[in-house]
């Protein structure tokens, strides 16, 4: 898959699993700190179940944002 569609598809996740988080609070009225680990936990059940091989030779592409700043 090419680098810059994985970002775009996981920024288009993150904005997804926020209006939920939204809608869970403001329409329904679920404290927002007990949402955000219901959310947590779903989401990372759901990386453990499809995540099963070890992810080498990442792109630099998809590194960015985790080397912004050295210490």
């Amino acid at each position: 898959m090419d680098p810059t569609l994985a970002i775009l598809i996981g920024l288009a996740v993150c904005v997804a699993i926020g209006f939920i988080n939204g809608g869970l609070t403001t329409w329904i009225g679920l404290p927002p700190f007990i949402v955000t680990l219901g959310t947590f936990s779903i989401a990372y059940s759901l990386v453990r179940i499809y995540t099963t091989a070890t992810i080498t030779d990442v792109p630099p592409a998809l590194k960015f944002f985790g080397n912004t700043f050295t210490l």
